[in-house]
């Protein structure tokens, strides 16, 4: 059953990377690629918003058939679509774009790319498939609320009667797969990382392809332009295996948890005699994978690499001429890209925006195209408003979690920071001093003066890295200021800009958030660190075939000893990087309860088989408004497991994070432990009565979390007053009577 359901999801991704080439061809055409290696991504982003969409005024009900009647809507649009050619965004000098059978094969390469990525990541899902620990549960829970809700906005499976206050679109991306192939949550949970996982290394390979197709570079220079961004952003690690390797702190501890799996994601800290002063997060895709946590950061991976792309495509096209009218179906499509971004991850929209838009600025200041600024106020213009007005039902119903900034006070040493970035910024700094080289003697003089200042000021800024990244940021926008004979100089600095700007805000910078020191800038970092990690994972194909072009053939000793010690440092760094998800996978599969299932409950099927049998007579006979009470659970915890395993609304799961989603309900939720406490505890039955009928409870749960929490006599007490109507072990469903 479960090669059926891979199989199946499989053909559902084909399907609509099928019926995605003609949007990803609009959305990104005149650039080298033509969109050909993104249409699996787009294609699931396109359907999905009319998936979305349509739920919300609850005419059709959620569920296989709608999901199908939507395919069907999509592949329509999609053949008409085909059938319309644009007129190219740019002109010939900045447009790379080769004759359409070169993305068709392109394309054809792509889908072999996407079936074997698919299949690796579900070989290794297979390795490690628990939804256990950290926060999988919760991402469980709310996909199986996307799933069970008739309409949208979803209902919250840990908060009865509220909808899902969080960014859910990834969860119901992967819901609307769900229903198109028939695989069961559990299932999909894993079948869906394994999706974003090729998903996210086809986005990741159409950004290093077309980059290095705008720097100039060669058929041969864009295939491995493509492999380096893909395998650097996607595959390969931050370079702390260094400090497993040096260090005596991690060696001897093959572990996941102890060792270098988990400690790699928890790398920029810093302590005095009192203990933590500043922790932050410092995951990579590579570790997110292996980890296996469902959170909206990994979720939005491919499509925020697409925005990357879409951005390179903006530049590209403000340089060489001012867009179509043509091309404002493409500007729209942009605009509801960035949109969604906000719901799928909305850290993501505003620095994926200012890419898009900022570059096109950019690109339209420092290129050779008339200047036509009304045109490009028109195009970003739509781009807003398209994505403001097609994404406005999310907006309405969300309530930010955080608007408020603080300054930060501890901040980032450069070792630790080196470990994060080393790579990565080794190849943003070459690829800079390649760019400058070729324009005079001045450049090479400022370059050198401005790498030098960088590692004087961290020596006398006791070793903090803002004040090396200074240095760092106006060397990259030298190279946009010296080097305007392309787009592609153009994007590559003006990303590199960004990435670097990034670094530096979140040194002075944090959002004000749940958590406190000395975890005040925890999600600060963590989350713009992410979006780091992308930008400079696709320059990074792109700066190593500029090295190399520009040492291909040296003509003095000099040179052929800066490309030696270019290639060396890069393959050495490489090969640390790429040890990491060697030995983190190995580890965290030796780890798992469970291995050759992509159940990722299997493991509770073994364990508590009384709770789960019960919990399935729950989501198989409980109508669709039905409320469950059961023991209110804390983060990080097996409980709070109803709502977990069937996504039936509960009184009250995990508090912690309903107030990280509800932090002005935080009265309100402490309101609901305190009675869902009292219900189990108060040996009142008319008390406890009050209590779910305060809430609308139709179903009680008591089963081991309830016997641990509350004692052995808990069901002797609800069936005093309450009838029980399925009954498996030490598991019982009861059935709350109507008030009288």
């Amino acid at each position: 059953m479960l090669a059926i359901d891979q199989v199946l999801w499989l053909l559902a991704l084909l399907v609509l990377s099928v019926l995605g080439r003609p949007w990803s061809r609009l959305l990104l055409g005149g650039l080298a690629s033509q969109g050909a290696l993104v249409s699996a991504p787009v294609g699931l982003f396109v359907f999905h918003f009319l998936y979305w969409l349509g739920l919300f005024p609850g005419w059709i009900p959620n569920g296989w058939g709608y999901a199908w009647a939507v395919l069907g809507v999509f592949a329509v649009l999609s053949f008409v679509l085909g059938g319309w050619r644009p007129k190219p965004a740019s002109s010939a000098p900045t447009s790379p774009s080769g004759p359409p059978e070169i993305a068709g094969r392109l394309w054809r390469v792509g889908l072999l790319i996407l079936v074997g990525a698919y299949a690796l990541g579900v070989g290794l899902r297979a390795l490690n498939p628990d939804v256990l620990g950290t926060e999988k549960p919760m991402d469980l829970a709310l996909l199986n609320g996307v799933v069970r809700s008739a309409a949208y906005p979803p209902a919250d499976p840990w908060f009865a009667g509220e909808p899902i206050n969080y960014y859910y679109l990834g969860y119901s991306m992967a819901g609307a797969l769900v229903h198109l192939s028939g695989t069961p949550p559990a299932v999909a949970y894993n079948l869906y990382l394994a999706t974003l996982f090729a998903l996210a290394l086809l986005a990741a390979a159409a950004v290093g392809y077309d980059l290095a197709a705008l720097l100039g570079g060669t058929a041969r220079a864009r295939r491995i332009g493509a492999t380096v961004s893909a395998v650097v952003g996607i595959v390969g690690g931050n370079l702390f295996v260094l400090e497993a390797i040096f260090t005596d702190e991690y060696r001897g501890k093959p572990g996941f948890w102890e060792g270098l799996g988990w400690n790699a994601s928890r790398v920029i800290q810093s302590s005095d005699a009192n203990g933590l002063t500043d922790y932050t997060i410092n995951e990579f895709p590579a570790f997110s994978f292996i980890l296996g946590d469902l959170h909206p950061h990994v979720m939005a991976l491919p499509f925020a690499l697409v925005a990357l792309n879409v951005a390179v495509r903006w530049i590209a096209v403000w340089w060489g001429r001012a867009a179509a009218w043509s091309s404002y179906p493409a500007s729209a499509l942009s605009g509801l890209l960035l949109g969604g971004l906000y719901g799928l991850n909305a850290w993501d929209l505003p620095t994926f925006a200012v890419l898009a838009l900022g570059g096109a600025v950019c690109g339209h200041a420092l290129g050779t195209a008339p200047r036509r600024w009304r045109a490009l106020l028109a195009h970003a213009g739509l781009a807003l408003l398209v994505g403001a007005l097609a994404w406005l039902p999310f907006f309405l119903h969300f309530r930010p979690i955080s608007t408020a900034l603080s300054l930060v006070t501890v901040r980032s040493q450069a070792n630790d920071f080196l470990l994060v970035f080393g790579l990565t910024g080794f190849l943003l700094l070459a690829g800079a001093w390649a760019l400058c080289w070729d324009a005079g003697l001045g450049a090479r003089w400022a370059a050198a003066a401005l790498t030098v200042g960088a590692g004087a000021l961290i020596l006398v800024g006791r070793g903090e890295i803002v004040f090396g990244l200074m240095p760092v940021l106006a060397l990259v926008g030298l190279v946009a200021i010296v080097r305007r004979d392309g787009p592609g100089i153009t994007g590559f600095a003006w990303i590199g800009f960004v990435a670097v700007g990034l670094m530096v805000a979140v040194e002075v910078v944090a959002v004000r958030d749940f958590f406190g020191p000395p975890y005040a800038r925890m999600n600060t970092v963590f989350k713009l660190h992410y979006q780091v990690w992308l930008l400079l994972a696709g320059l990074a194909g792109p700066a190593v075939v500029t090295v190399l072009a520009r040492v291909r053939a040296p003509a003095s000793v000099a040179a052929s000893l800066a490309r030696l010690g270019f290639l060396g440092v890069t393959v050495v760094l490489g090969m640390v990087a790429l040890a990491y998800p060697f030995a983190a996978m190995r580890a965290k599969a030796e780890a798992s309860t469970a291995t050759g299932t992509l159940d990722g409950l299997a493991f509770v099927r073994q364990t508590l088989p009384d709770d789960w049998t019960a919990a399935e007579w729950l989501r198989d006979q409980a109508p669709q408004d039905a409320v469950v009470l059961e023991a209110p659970g804390k983060p990080y915890s097996d409980e709070s497991r109803i709502g977990v395993w069937t996504g039936i609304p509960t009184v009250i799961g995990w508090d912690q994070h309903e107030e990280l989603w509800r932090g002005n309900d935080a009265p309100r939720i402490r309101q609901r432990v305190a009675d869902a406490e009292r219900f189990y505890t108060a040996g009142d039955p008319a008390a406890s009565l009050q209590v779910v009928r305060r809430y609308g409870v139709t179903y009680v749960f008591a089963g081991s979390v309830e016997a641990r929490k509350y004692g052995p006599g808990v069901h002797a007490y609800l069936r005093s007053f309450l009838t029980p109507v399925f009954k498996r072990g030490g598991a019982e469903v009861y059935a709350v009577p109507p008030a009288p």
